[in-house]
């Protein structure tokens, strides 16, 4: 059992994927190849390495949307994987923005039924206080009382970045994990973006998990960086040693897939 001052403690987390059809044999890919992770209450931790190294199917299993083939994920001093119904208490407290918003919001529906949809469902909140919520929340993320009655479709990409945060705030969560949250963005947007995550982490007491390749945006405001390689953890680097996070960021610019250890 993780120490009482973490949020979230993952140990030894392993996830297989198979491929192929019943009447050919099957090809096994582990995504996850042990995982251990503790995030502090209040911090702003980025999880970096290159693609198809575990870093979403990671992001999946903390958010409930994915179970592991083993290990434990701890919060509030419970096992969250041994729980009756893990999924529940889990999407709740940890929310994930996913890179692709405009494949993650539901087309169908309006922006004010999309950010309202979470209290609904997950908290219950009558409809007078939802109603309320919901402009309050888009009103927060910088969202005009007129978006209300739009599609996602009928949005630009830093609006519907606006609406998946506001979306995930409405489940009232403690930790948010942001899958690439800048992608595509130019950089006036991202940097609007960013402001506005650290401006309500503050406002809400969140903890944040950035999914990320880029750190020269983030590496200011980060207390730590954690490097995936392989479905594994293999090193963490302190963001206030500026030396290390340069050659790290330097590492992911030039060479992607061919990473090897910093830091501890």
């Amino acid at each position: 059992m993780p120490s009482t001052n973490m949020l979230l403690a993952a140990r030894n987390l392993i996830k297989t994927y198979a491929r192929g059809h019943w009447w050919t044999k099957k090809v096994y890919t582990r995504a996850l190849e042990g995982v251990h992770l503790s995030i502090r209450s209040g911090e702003t931790v980025a999880l970096v390495g290159a693609s198809g190294c575990g870093k979403t199917t990671l992001a999946m299993c903390l958010a409930g949307l994915e179970i592991p083939d083993s290990g434990e994920i701890w919060m509030d001093s419970g096992n969250l994987l041994f729980r009756e119904n893990p999924t529940t208490e889990t999407r709740r407290n940890i929310q994930l923005v996913f890179q692709d918003t405009f494949a993650a919001l539901n087309p169908d529906l309006s922006i004010a039924e999309i950010v309202e949809e979470p209290m609904r469902i997950q908290r219950r909140l009558s409809k007078s206080d939802r109603k309320d919520a919901t402009a309050n929340l888009m009103k927060r993320a910088g969202l005009s009382p007129a978006l209300e009655t739009r599609r996602p479709d009928q949005l630009s990409g830093g609006q519907r970045q606006r609406v998946a945060i506001a979306r995930a705030l409405a489940a009232a969560p403690r930790l948010l994990v942001l899958d690439e949250p800048f992608t595509g963005l130019d950089l006036s947007i991202r940097a609007q973006i960013l402001n506005l995550l650290m401006e309500l982490q503050a406002e809400h007491n969140l903890t944040y998990l950035y999914i990320s390749h880029d750190l020269t945006m983030l590496s200011y405001y980060l207390d730590r960086i954690l490097v995936m390689r392989q479905g594994r953890i293999i090193s963490e680097v302190s963001s206030s040693d500026w030396s290390l996070v340069a050659a790290l960021q330097n590492r992911i610019a030039d060479s992607p897939g061919n990473w090897h250890g910093y830091g501890v």
